[in-house]
């Protein structure tokens, strides 16, 4: 088990190999339009996806909970739960019986079992027989309900954060990114994007603060539950209702406990590190939109993402293929409470100032308009809609996706409207987020190896946008 650091999302996926024509209109007709769902009256959601191929099933309880909701006080504690979590419980007393249980149902940690912690999602998961079902859910259910939080199991899986966090420190990418770069991007509330959390909170974490996430987050009306597969839908809602009817609603956690929005970043900053490193890495980063507010930007910048990935973009031809950077990207992460926006390059030290020069050149040039193409456009929209239909065709990403759209969103409208919504992005629409976001004030920094003095960041010019074209009504000159 693990959790995702925002420093992870950095990481592009490779492109898939694109679809003949014939392929895309098959993809485009297999589109999800909806998910069957129903909710139980203590407000548990519950999402069904059959899958009949192959006999089994996935399922997934996913808790709107994450660094998103915490404070200095218990920042790091819902990463901690996570551990906690298939452990003890009033059905299952020992972790003997835990493994005896897991082996009877067939599921093997790792591979069919595991569980996430990123900053608006906790994920439980594991795969198992369809046959098995029954006992799998009152198994979740007994996990989810009924947690003991041990001393015994606290101070182990205490050992095992305080483990992972000692392989974060140990890494200065990973803290370039989280504490040099999001420390500065989301100043105000930055505890609310550090997943990882704070060492001495990990360190002095109680039973008692166990317990207290669990009565404030861990609630069947801030709870949804996905079954992915092969299982009759009559028989499941059957053992679902046994096992996870009697949980208790309780206060909605975010009407008592409201998160605050993210601040805009007040002035253009930038700061150089040194480390134990070989290369110099590079960020250029802002505060991008919103889910539930900015969804239409959101998705032209996932396009953007793609399109920047392309051999055929300037990102790749004028930092990459001329040989002054080794890697160079730019990715959105969406999120409800800001989305950050990240061009991410590594080069040589010799390099690090034609680099950041050559970079800066391009988000200027991306602020003017038409830095892509209609061809980029329409290669961008098949990728990602092939990799959105692979993903389908695994019961656990599938599921995954769609319970990290609910964490954030509190429905699955955005993922069954993504793709279609997608299709409708003009080149216009891209030069309008372009414009929107990347004229704010923005953070830069590089991290550096030890005794390496040759970069020096410019001060920043006011950025330059294309005009926002306004958009003529339905009838009117």
């Amino acid at each position: 088990m693990g959790f995702l650091a925002s420093c992870q999302s950095a990481h592009q996926k490779a492109m898939p190999e694109l679809p003949t024509q014939n392929q895309a209109s098959e993809i485009g007709r297999t589109t999800m339009q909806s998910i069957p769902s129903y909710k139980l009256s203590n407000g548990l959601e519950i999402f069904f996806i059959e899958k009949k191929a192959i006999p089994m099933a996935t399922v997934l309880i996913a808790v709107k909970n994450g660094s998103f909701a915490e404070d200095e006080s218990n920042n790091g504690l819902a990463h901690l739960y996570e551990h906690m979590f298939f452990k003890a419980n009033e059905k299952i007393p020992a972790q003997s019986e835990f493994l005896r249980t897991l082996d009877e149902m067939g599921i093997e940690l790792g591979p069919n079992m595991n569980a996430y912690t990123s900053t608006e999602s906790v994920r439980y998961f594991f795969t198992l027989q369809s046959e098995y079902l029954d006992r799998g859910l009152q198994f979740m259910a007994d996990a989810l309900i009924t947690p003991k939080f041990l001393q015994e199991e606290l101070e182990k899986e205490r050992k095992v954060v305080i483990g992972e966090f000692d392989r974060y420190e140990a890494s200065p990418s990973d803290v370039f990114f989280q504490r040099g770069l999001f420390s500065r991007l989301f100043k105000e509330h930055y505890i609310r994007k550090n997943v990882i959390g704070s060492r001495p909170v990990i360190l002095s974490a109680s039973q008692d603060q166990m317990h207290d996430i669990q009565h404030r987050y861990y609630v069947p009306n801030n709870t949804a539950l996905f079954i992915v597969g092969d299982f009759s839908e009559p028989e499941t809602k059957a053992s679902i209702q046994k096992y996870f009817g009697n949980w208790k609603a309780s206060d909605n956690p975010f009407e008592k406990y409201p998160i605050p929005e993210q601040t805009p970043v007040e002035k253009t900053l930038s700061f150089i590190e040194h480390g134990p490193v070989q290369t110099v890495n590079m960020v250029l980063a802002y505060q991008g939109p919103s889910l539930t507010k900015q969804d239409q930007d959101t998705i032209a910048f996932d396009l953007i993402s793609m399109m920047t990935s392309l051999e055929s973009s300037p990102i790749q031809k004028e930092l990459v293929h001329s040989g002054i950077a080794s890697h160079a990207s730019f990715f959105s992460w969406s999120q409800r409470y800001t989305s950050p926006l990240i061009f991410n390059l590594e080069t040589s030290p010799e390099k690090a100032q034609k680099s950041y020069e050559v970079l800066m050149s391009l988000k200027d040039r991306m602020l003017k308009g038409g830095f892509f193409s209609e061809a980029d456009l329409n290669t961008a929209k098949t990728s990602i809609e092939v990799s959105s239909a692979f993903d389908r065709e695994n019961g656990q990403k599938f599921a995954l996706s769609l319970a990290n759209v609910w964490t954030s969103t509190g429905s699955l409208d955005y993922y069954l409207t993504y793709i279609p919504a997608m299709k409708k992005i003009t080149m216009a629409d891209i030069d309008r987020s372009i414009a929107t976001y990347l004229s704010k004030n923005y953070i830069i920094g590089a991290l550096v190896p030890a005794g390496t003095n040759s970069l020096k960041f410019n001060e920043p010019a006011a950025p330059v946008a294309a005009p926002i074209k306004e958009e003529k009504a339905a009838g009117k000159k």
